[in-house]
Parts: structure tokens; sequence; C-alpha cells
């Protein structure tokens, strides 16, 4: 998912306490890896979005991961 203004605007106005994921991410067109038609930095943040989630879910019950889901706000 390629973040859209108004996310980030969401992130911007968060309630304090709420977690967020900061990331550091090196888009620069210049560089010939982020030319191609899925640029590079969206393929590499894609794999460790997923990695970090498969990571985080197997460690944690089954039923805690579809409770967490239920109350996580949805995406528009």
């Amino acid at each position: 998912m390629i973040p859209s203004m108004e996310m980030v605007r969401e992130l911007a106005t968060l309630e304090p306490g709420v977690p967020v994921l900061s990331l550091h991410i090196r888009t620069d067109p210049r560089d010939p890896a982020n030319t191609a038609a899925t640029p590079k930095w969206l393929v590499e943040l894609r794999n460790g979005l997923r990695e970090v989630a498969d990571t985080a879910n197997e460690d944690e019950p089954r039923r805690q991961r579809l409770a967490r889901r239920d109350v996580r706000p949805s995406r528009k």
C-alpha cells in the first residue's frame, strides 16, 4: 500500500500514546533501483513489514491476533 496524503495527515494528528511505526526509506528517484515500475524501496518496505508481522504473529496466540484485528481501525 502506498501511503496517501490523508494517511499522512492522520499520522500527524494521532493522540499521544498511540503507537506509531517510523521508517527511514531511501526513495531518491536518482537511485537506479528506484526507477523500475515498482521501485526497490517499495518492494523492500512491503517485504520488511510482512516479515515483521509474521514474526510478531508466530509468538502470539491465534485468539489474540483475531482480537487485535477486530479492534484496529479499518482503512478506507
